[in-house]
């Protein structure tokens, strides 16, 4: 009988044991990459019409770590080269191009991500078909090849165009810092505004505010530092504490 007890103890105590073990496992240990999710892209699959400087982007279903967003790839075909840029909140990335999209092209969009890969497809706009004319009968003459190679090289020049006259508006938009340990800083150029997070330690000795103060100061003096006139922007402060 004091061979049962003893045995039905023990099995209640291993039992109990190994609840305590779940229950402090950190929550690190129990996020896992399995809940990450893809959870919108642009252009849709099976886009038509899609106009050749559209954004390609991708949202997950959670902010990802630097680990997680240094393992996403993205293959394009016809291939481009690409690199990903996040967006604040580093749950959004837009898909940069080496080159503007081509007209009248069919492109597989592949993304790699948490040992899983998705692919969809879109179409970009076709060229326009030149109006034939009795008085110029050489329009008529012009083959679509032509035309096509017109418009792309017209379309690469507003793209162009674009970036140069972006830049020089904003010539320190390329040397803004990367997110980092202390703070993000995005810019919007429709709405003129500065969005910055800070990420001030919880952990810190150091109280919060004084901390918030010292992380506005170091961002102003970063943002002084690459020509920026900070009073001259609206400026939206985000405080995220870590």
């Amino acid at each position: 009988m004091n061979k049962y007890i003893l045995i039905i103890g023990l099995l209640v105590l291993g039992g109990l044991t190994t609840l305590f073990v779940i229950l402090t496992l950190p929550q690190s240990k129990i996020n896992t990459q399995s809940s990450m999710k893809l959870i919108s892209f642009s252009p849709k699959d099976g886009s038509e019409n899609v106009d050749t400087s559209s954004n390609i982007t991708v949202s997950f279903s959670r902010p990802l770590s630097e680990a997680e967003k240094g393992d996403i790839t993205a293959k394009i075909s016809p291939q481009i080269n690409n690199v990903l840029f996040w967006e604040k909140g580093n749950a959004t990335a837009k898909i940069i191009l080496e080159k503007p999209l081509s007209l009248q092209t069919t492109y597989s969009i592949t993304l790699n991500y948490a040992n899983q890969s998705f692919s969809w497809h879109f179409a970009t706009k076709g060229i326009i078909s030149p109006t034939p004319s009795i008085a110029a009968p050489t329009i008529a003459s012009v083959s679509a090849e032509d035309v096509l190679a017109n418009q792309q090289a017209q379309d690469d020049s507003i793209f162009a165009k674009g970036q140069q006259d972006f830049l020089n508006k904003y010539p320190w938009y390329n040397d803004l810092p990367p997110v980092n340990d202390n703070y993000f800083i995005d810019f919007d150029s429709t709405k003129n505004l500065f969005t910055i997070e800070l990420y001030p330690k919880t952990s810190a000795s150091t109280p919060m505010n004084d901390q918030i103060a010292q992380l506005k100061d170091a961002v102003l003096l970063e943002l002084q530092s690459l020509g920026v006139n900070a009073p001259s922007y609206n400026v939206n402060w985000v405080i995220v504490p870590q």
